[in-house]
């Protein structure tokens, strides 16, 4: 069991570095990371360069879908075994988080971009469809079954004695037939 807790969160920028970080607990993490940013327009739209602790960082802004928000959580109260809740609470929300590449430039084929991509398939794949939709689609020319094409392959027992299939003879029309 989970318990979420909503009290008065903040709207804040959420950035994600190249990097990993061997601490779990608490971190004065405003105080730490305040990159100096610039931006600059490139040909994937506009992205920031910055420094941190001496490498350069390119980054990009990626906004959530309208119609998500997304939390950062904190646990109040931790599980001390599967069978006790857990307590947390909403400390803050984001509409966009930035994301950080050590030395390259943002593109789409990153993986923090590929993952927003699954938000929308995810939201095409589950939205109900109305019987019309699935009617007019059980209708279209790639579905119906009297116009699936068929394969040449047919069965003559004939000329080998078996009932195996093999391919008809096609009649090939050459320019000096005409």
């Amino acid at each position: 069991d989970v318990k979420v807790l909503v009290d008065r969160p903040t709207e804040v920028l959420v950035q994600r570095l190249p990097c990993e970080i061997e601490h779990d607990g608490p971190a004065a993490v405003r105080n730490a990371f305040d990159p100096l940013v610039e931006e600059e327009d490139g040909i994937n739209g506009t992205t920031m360069r910055s420094l941190y602790r001496g490498r350069r960082l390119r980054g990009k802004d990626l906004p959530l879908p309208e119609t998500y928000t997304g939390i950062v959580m904190k646990e109040l109260k931790a599980a001390k075994s599967d069978q006790q809740a857990r307590e947390l609470t909403v400390r803050d929300t984001f509409k966009k988080r930035r994301y950080w590449n050590l030395e390259t430039l943002p593109s789409d084929n990153d993986a923090v971009i590929q993952a927003l991509h699954v938000i929308e398939l995810a939201k095409t794949v589950h939205v109900p469809l109305t019987q019309a939709q699935v009617d007019a689609a059980l209708k279209h020319p790639a579905l119906s079954s009297s116009n699936h094409s068929h394969s040449s392959l047919a069965a003559d027992a004939s000329h080998s004695g078996s009932a195996s299939p093999r391919r008809s003879p096609r009649k090939h029309k050459h320019a000096e037939d005409e």
